[in-house]
């Protein structure tokens, strides 16, 4: 449900090597199925969960950034 090409953008990912997308996925899928804040999100519309699969709702990838805009800029800087 929760790809990273669909919340960051391609020159976004570029900074990050396969290692840190990795464990950006990890984080995300953490957010994903932990989070009342994106769960709230899911379950607003019945049909949000089959829209996902193709493009993100709007109110999730702009949620999701926000949760993970801080590991982002930390795998970032550990990228040689």
């Amino acid at each position: 449900m929760c790809k990273i090409d669909h919340l960051f953008s391609a020159e976004e990912l570029k900074a990050l090597g396969p290692k840190e997308r990795d464990k950006l996925k990890k984080r995300a899928l953490h957010h994903v199925r932990n989070s009342p804040e994106i769960h709230k999100i899911i379950s607003e519309h019945p049909k949000v969960r089959t829209i996902m699969k193709k493009k993100p709702h709007p109110k999730f990838r702009k949620a999701m950034r926000k949760k993970l805009r801080s590991t982002f800029n930390q795998l970032k800087n550990q990228s040689p």
